[in-house]
């Protein structure tokens, strides 16, 4: 978000969710809905992957 020159209450407006919860996202915070990760996620023009542990991890 800051390499792209966002300021955190933009984004969590373009979201549609409160900058707490921006917030919250962005320190790794717990209890967010993955669906608004994946929003802001998406909004940043990211792609979310799940990848297997390598074996022995």
């Amino acid at each position: 978000r800051r390499e792209c020159g966002i300021v955190q209450q933009d984004l969590a407006k373009t979201v549609g969710v409160s900058r707490s919860t921006l917030h919250t996202i962005e320190h790794g915070g717990e209890g967010v809905r993955w669906e608004k990760v994946i929003a802001v996620a998406q909004t940043l023009n990211f792609d979310l992957a799940l990848v297997p542990r390598k074996s022995g991890a």
